[in-house]
């Protein structure tokens, strides 16, 4: 079995997602503010590489702790070093954008 670094294994859960999506590439990546040209770069690159689905669906640790006393409706985020509070009005679209950026930086 072929170890994948932790960008193979990102990209192998995305081409995952989009293959059982039942949209085009194009669509997907649309649909998901994705860059088209990453897209199909590492499709091709895992395609040479012949990645086996065993290998998609890692999840990325993330674990919820207890919010602040001050603002006991808030929720913390920690993912590695960083923490992230979200307040009960979070605004949505705020909190969609940060997991998009989450998503990327791995």
């Amino acid at each position: 079995m072929t170890t994948l670094t932790v960008k193979q294994k990102y990209w192998t859960r995305i081409i995952h997602a989009w293959s059982q999506s039942g949209l085009s590439q194009a669509e997907y990546c649309r649909h998901h503010h994705i860059d088209i040209k990453h897209f199909y770069s590492w499709k091709h690159v895992l395609d040479t590489k012949k990645v086996t689905t065993s290998e998609q669906g890692t999840f990325f640790p993330l674990s919820l702790v207890e919010p602040p006393r001050a603002s006991a409706n808030a929720i913390m985020l920690s993912f590695r070093d960083a923490e992230i509070c979200f307040q009960h009005d979070t605004d949505e679209t705020l909190f969609l954008r940060l997991l998009a950026l989450l998503r990327r930086v791995t």
